[in-house]
């Protein structure tokens, strides 16, 4: 005792390389049940920690430090071989971890070939993670439980495990979830692919938000009024046929119903759904939607739906899924004309997309869509789309242009030839056409000027008052309007031309 006095330093040292091997070899060893490996400490189930084995070693202990070894292996191994005196075998001194190798393969063996589906210790133990605090936060407890994919279907043992947060069985065999009740600070629940046939056959717990019963055998929905902290339902790929019981999940904001056999959309209310999955269902007409103001995501893919009537008061929707449906006219899409926030549709499959110029119109429509048809949207083709359905003024006047050039390309010496003298008209009549104003009567005038020997100036007659500076018979022959009704009628003149005031 005076020696450990005189090395503090050295006893501390001990007692951390002592408690260190303790807690390497709980860990590390294979095949302890989880009261040998833990001593006493319920790592789960909320209990204290009761008592800890602790070793002294003397200062003159000056043997090598090794780990603890299981208490079936140190009885072996303390037997000494026949004939030896004493002395140990040469297998005493095998590595211990071949040893625990080929205990723990025989005993996964013996499980597999003897396992009948019920949880047990071992499976748990292999399953936790995320050690932390509990709820009440007194206790140092696991959070998660991993048990996917064992081929479970009995699991009433986790009624003791009251502390998990988050709990995985999917891919197992399970038909019954009571034992979730006994789990009061659960918050996320993941039971696909299973056997279940009920629908939330347990008490609530007051803080589940997460639940997935996909891939199961559900066939009718329940009231839910109680899961008042309900975030995101997934509950597709069930037998379902009617929405029911969601009314009063004030705080729903997920929902997944695709792959049921659900023929009319109703029982959502006023819920603040964000994101709404009905795909692959026997759905005919949007209905039961306008309530949903929160809703920004709506997937209605593979059903047989003709309208859409019903999807145009949805102001916050942004992705719009309605592939493989019966929607046969580009008329329909006045419907979502007016929703602000849509940039993503997506009507593959559909008879419309067989239109003559289907994908313009739609662009035309919605001109604010980024995607259309799992295709991006480029900005030439919302133009093209624009020019073609409602061009402005400049594309309409460059287009008239256009025409005029071509025209004039095509008949240029027609136009030509008839207003050049020759033996056939040997004063041939040159007409000029324009806007008030434009300078047509000085044109005529220099024309005369310069061409005399072939133009001659021909006043026309016109209603409109004479302009400052004009002369009557020189520039125009100023008639009244009934005059010029009248001479119209009866083609007295050579010289006529329909005045129109702008």
């Amino acid at each position: 005792m005076r020696r450990i006095l005189h090395f503090p330093g050295c006893f501390a040292l001990w007692f951390y390389l002592l408690v260190t091997s303790v807690y390497t070899t709980w860990r590390l060893t294979p095949g302890y049940s989880v009261s040998q490996q833990r001593s006493e400490v319920t790592l789960y189930r909320g209990l204290r920690v009761r008592n800890m084995a602790v070793a002294v070693l003397s200062p003159g202990f000056q043997e090598e430090f090794s780990h603890i070894r299981r208490p079936a292996m140190e009885k072996q191994q303390r037997v000494p071989s026949a004939g030896s005196r004493g002395t140990p075998s040469p297998d005493y001194y095998g590595d211990p971890r071949e040893c625990d190798s080929d205990s723990s393969e025989q005993e996964e063996d013996k499980m597999e070939v003897q396992f009948d589906g019920e949880l047990k210790e071992e499976m748990i133990s292999e399953g936790l993670s995320m050690f932390g605090r509990s709820a009440l936060g007194s206790e140092q407890v696991y959070l998660h439980l991993n048990l996917s994919n064992r081929k479970l279907d009995n699991i009433k043992i986790l009624c003791s495990y009251i502390h998990l947060h988050k709990l995985d069985v999917s891919c197992n065999e399970i038909t019954d979830l009571s034992c979730v009740g006994h789990m009061p600070y659960l918050t996320e629940l993941r039971a696909s692919k299973n056997k279940l046939s009920t629908f939330f056959d347990f008490i609530p717990p007051k803080n589940l938000t997460v639940v997935d019963l996909s891939y199961n055998n559900i066939s009718i929905m329940t009231d839910l009024s109680a899961h008042r902290a309900l975030t995101t339902l997934i509950l597709s790929n069930n037998n379902i046929q009617e929405i029911t019981g969601l009314e009063k999940c004030t705080s729903l904001k997920h929902v997944d119903l695709a792959h049921n056999n659900i023929h009319t959309i109703s029982g959502f209310g006023h819920l603040p759904i964000r994101t709404l999955s009905l795909a692959s269902n026997q759905i005919k007409n949007i209905s039961g939607l306008e309530k949903l103001k929160s809703l920004q995501m709506l997937d209605l893919s593979s059903n047989q739906i003709t309208s859409l009537e019903g999807l145009e008061g949805l102001e916050f929707l942004q992705i719009l899924d309605l592939q493989d449906n019966e929607i046969c006219q580009i008329s329909e899409i006045a419907f979502i004309e007016d929703l602000p926030l849509l940039h993503i549709l997506n009507l593959l499959k559909n008879p419309v997309q067989e239109q003559a110029e289907y994908w313009l119109s739609v662009l035309f429509m919605l001109p604010r869509l980024t995607e259309l048809d799992q295709k991006k949207i480029r900005v030439e083709e919302k133009v093209a789309a624009v020019n073609k359905y409602d061009p402005p003024p400049e594309v309409i006047a460059a287009r008239d242009h256009m025409a005029n050039v071509m025209y004039g390309i095509i008949q240029p010496q027609k136009i030509f030839d008839s207003t050049l003298p020759n033996l056939d008209t040997p004063y041939p009549m040159l007409v000029l056409t324009g806007p008030q104003s434009c300078g047509k009567r000085e044109l005529a005038h220099r024309m005369c000027r310069e061409f005399k020997e072939f133009f001659r100036y021909g006043p026309c007659h016109t209603t409109r008052n004479p302009y400052f500076g004009e002369e009557k018979r020189f520039d125009y022959h100023f008639v009244s309007p009934e005059m010029f009704e009248e001479m119209t009628c009866s083609v007295r003149k050579c010289q006529v031309m329909l005045y129109n005031i702008v």
